[in-house]
């Protein structure tokens, strides 16, 4: 039928000595989106045999990559990180299916490899904070409990939702990579952003085009200063935040370092 003629299609995809024996032709989207689906609910929970395992996981990993990159779909998020896990707790491979993981633009998909900070399982633990770069200071950080962190992980996720990005970094380029960081420039002007094209939402105003002309002329470090100082300061008063965005950017900088003294930025 053409469900599993469309499911030997993917398999051929990944497993070149079935090529003889697919459809040359790809099937329709809604054809090969139904196999996927048909794929991944039957056999993200199965682990396959020893003889041939090595092929069974990379139509997976493929499969995965597909439903999740392409066609957008976030409700296999979950049994997809359940696999990436256990996975992980057998020593086996997971570069590929963590790839496919991360090609979500969903802050989703974090939260849900935040929840194995909280897990008994050590190694559980300890790819949760490599996946979720808690090693950075951007992510708060990773010390504490694992209670701990996982909620200030969460504050910080949602804190930065708006400014998100795929950086495009990955297992097979790092042992320690940073799949998701917040735009420094989005978060200065409050301008929502694209997390997969890293541009934002609404287009630049005048003035804003003006304003980030300026910001990108001052040193990496003070931008940095002013990214956090802005958004903290139009949390907490934004007519404020709107009159110091109206200032030189030298008088923002200037600003900004006056109250560090008062109140960590």
């Amino acid at each position: 039928g053409p469900r599993n003629s469309a499911a030997l299609y993917v398999c051929a995809q990944k497993i070149k000595r079935l090529a003889p024996y697919a459809p040359v032709a790809r099937p329709d989207d809604q054809t090969l989106y139904g196999a996927l689906r048909w794929m991944l609910d039957t056999g993200l929970r199965w682990d396959g045999p020893s003889p041939g395992r090595d092929d069974y996981d990379a139509v997976i990993d493929y499969a995965v990559a597909l439903v999740v990159g392409v066609y957008e779909d976030k409700e296999v998020l979950p049994a997809v990180a359940e696999l990436i896990f256990r996975r992980n707790r057998r020593g086996l491979f997971i570069h590929d299916l963590v790839w496919g993981f991360f090609q979500t633009t969903t802050p989703e998909a974090l939260e849900i490899v935040a929840g194995y900070l909280n897990s008994s399982n050590p190694a559980d633990v300890s790819l949760a904070k490599t996946l979720l770069g808690l090693n950075t200071v951007d992510a708060g950080g990773s010390q504490g409990t694992q209670g701990e962190l996982r909620r200030r992980y969460l504050e910080w996720l949602e804190d930065n939702r708006p400014y998100l990005y795929l950086t495009g970094e990955h297992l097979q380029m790092t042992s320690n990579p940073k799949y998701v960081d917040n735009d420094m420039e989005a978060k200065y002007l409050d301008k929502e952003i694209s997390p997969r094209y890293r541009a934002p939402v609404e287009p630049l105003t005048e003035q804003e085009n003006e304003a980030l002309q300026s910001y990108r002329a001052i040193p990496a470090a003070e931008r940095r200063v002013l990214a956090e100082y802005s958004h903290k300061l139009r949390k907490r008063d934004k007519g404020r935040w709107q009159e110091w965005m109206r200032k030189q950017v030298a008088e923002q900088v200037m600003a900004a370092h006056s109250e560090m003294g008062n109140e960590a930025i």
